[in-house]
């Protein structure tokens, strides 16, 4: 948890989803390439804090890198309920 709050993890979620690819979190969930694509494109406003704080200029140019905020929702009731487990066992 420390490794993937600091560093070059922290907010950055393009990092996270890579890592998790090379740890092979693909043996316990199973996350679409559209959830996977959905979660890069979310990677500038998360990182940016402009899901939280909407910035002026993104607000005056409509979203229009928005990412598509089903496909993020259900990649992370994925995430959740397919982690939930293995989680709670890692204690």
């Amino acid at each position: 948890m420390v490794e993937l709050s600091e560093g070059p993890y922290g907010h950055n979620l393009e990092s996270i989803l890579d890592k998790a690819v090379e740890k092979e979190i693909g043996s316990l969930i199973t996350l679409r390439e559209d959830h996977c694509s959905e979660i890069r494109r979310a990677n500038t406003y998360y990182a940016g804090k402009v899901l939280e704080y909407p910035s002026v200029g993104e607000a005056m140019s409509g979203f229009r890198n928005m990412p598509t905020l089903d496909l993020l929702i259900e990649a992370a009731e994925i995430l959740v309920v397919s982690l939930k487990q293995p989680c709670l066992q890692a204690e």
